[in-house]
């Protein structure tokens, strides 16, 4: 279970990740994650945002 302090630090992180996501699916920039020990890009057009 998580701390106030430690509840409210995960939700800022989510709503950064979020706001990212965002302004790389509006800017048309692609976004790079770590899968299966390789980089992949992820075109803007298949960015999920929740």
């Amino acid at each position: 279970m998580l701390t106030p302090f430690g509840k409210n630090a995960e939700n800022a992180l989510k709503s950064a990740v979020r706001q990212v996501l965002l302004e790389h699916k509006r800017k048309g920039i692609p976004i790079a994650i770590w899968k299966d020990g390789k980089i992949k890009m992820i075109p803007p057009g298949k960015i999920k945002v929740r």
